[in-house]
């Protein structure tokens, strides 16, 4: 094992198994459906769009065609496209309807900042990271119906991860309730990965160096406290950024910057980086 991954593990950052890795699958009930039908007969999928992902739309009738290669040996059609987004989701037969089904795993992680907490499921969220506040435009249903809470400050997204800093003085019972209800509601309309708009292209130079020396030194620890950061600048010699997420109020953000991106960047660039400032 190498060092890179001895300090992943010391940190907590091994490698997350998704559930939406796995194929769609159908519950006992849908294979009791489905093998009730008459012969000739079967089911075509197809998905709905709706503010808050997909709805799934299922017709039984005389079969269309050769079943999709995930459920083969069921007379059951689909398009790749509706195949991929029901990964990770079970097809299941209730009470004379058809429908989705799943079970999430969710926990919360308290961070260094009180006022800070990150909640982890076993399904991707995200690809990279996404940061939302009050004031941000065009949120996806799965942020808005959680930033849009009074008691919600802001709002950080990466990978199988959501944090939330909540407002002074709030109570996280309400947000843990809403949180948990959200990711579900997400998860089980087939809403599928946020994606980052794509960041500019860094120019070849100092900024580049020293972005890859907080990537290799610096993220995976702000990721592990749930929080993040953005290079903004750097100008003579001073590197400014903005922490980002639930590192963004810490208690300890003034030791994190000056004790230790400052001393690191300053060690790795010493004659080129003088001091770093974070920018509220």
């Amino acid at each position: 094992m190498g060092l890179w991954d001895k300090i992943k593990r010391a940190l907590g950052l091994g490698h997350v198994v998704y559930r939406d890795d796995e194929p769609a699958s159908l519950s006992p009930a849908a294979e009791a459906r489905l093998a009730g039908l008459p012969d000739g007969q079967g089911i075509a999928l197809a998905l709905l769009a709706v503010p808050a992902g997909w709805m799934l739309q299922v017709t039984e009738g005389p079969a269309e065609g050769p079943p999709h290669p995930v459920f083969e040996g069921h007379p059951i059609t689909a398009s790749d496209e509706v195949v991929d987004r029901l990964r990770g989701l079970t097809l299941d037969h209730k009470d004379g309807h058809w429908q989705v089904i799943t079970e999430v795993k969710l926990s919360a992680k308290e961070t260094p900042n009180p006022d800070g907490r990150a909640y982890i499921t076993d399904r991707r969220l995200a690809t990279g990271r996404l940061w939302f506040t009050k004031t941000t435009d065009g949120a996806p249903w799965l942020i808005a119906r959680l930033i849009r809470r009074d008691d919600v400050r802001n709002l950080l997204v990466r990978d199988n991860t959501i944090t939330i800093e909540r407002a002074p003085e709030a109570e996280w019972g309400p947000i843990d309730l809403a949180v948990s209800v959200a990711i579900r509601e997400h998860i089980l309309s087939a809403g599928g990965t946020l994606t980052p708009p794509e960041d500019a292209a860094r120019a070849d130079g100092l900024e580049a160096a020293v972005w890859r020396v907080m990537e290799a030194n610096v993220l995976p620890i702000l990721h592990r406290d749930g929080g993040d950061l953005e290079l903004l600048s750097i100008e003579q010699g001073v590197v400014r950024i903005n922490l980002i997420g639930a590192c963004r109020t810490c208690p300890a953000s003034a030791l994190t910057v000056k004790g230790g991106i400052e001393k690191m960047l300053k060690e790795a660039f010493p004659n080129e980086i003088h001091s770093v400032e974070s920018i509220a």
